[in-house]
């Protein structure tokens, strides 16, 4: 599985870089996204179900979140 870490960016820069990864994919590629905080977790949710992609979360320590995407 593809990995893009943004633990250490904030939103608007997360949001856009999570953006632009999930255009790189294949349709039907799934692929997993890092996160730092709970405002990027909350903003880049809410563009990519927009996108409608497919989306599960893993909470992963104090300040990790996991977004496993499928596009």
């Amino acid at each position: 599985m593809i990995e893009c870490d943004l633990t250490d960016l904030i939103c608007p820069l997360s949001k856009m870089k999570a953006t632009q990864f999930v255009d790189s994919l294949s349709d039907g590629q799934t692929a997993k996204i890092w996160l730092g905080d709970t405002e990027s977790l909350k903003s880049v949710t809410r563009e990519l179900k927009a996108r409608q992609v497919k989306l599960a979360f893993e909470h992963n320590g104090q300040n990790r979140f996991a977004l496993i995407v499928t596009k």
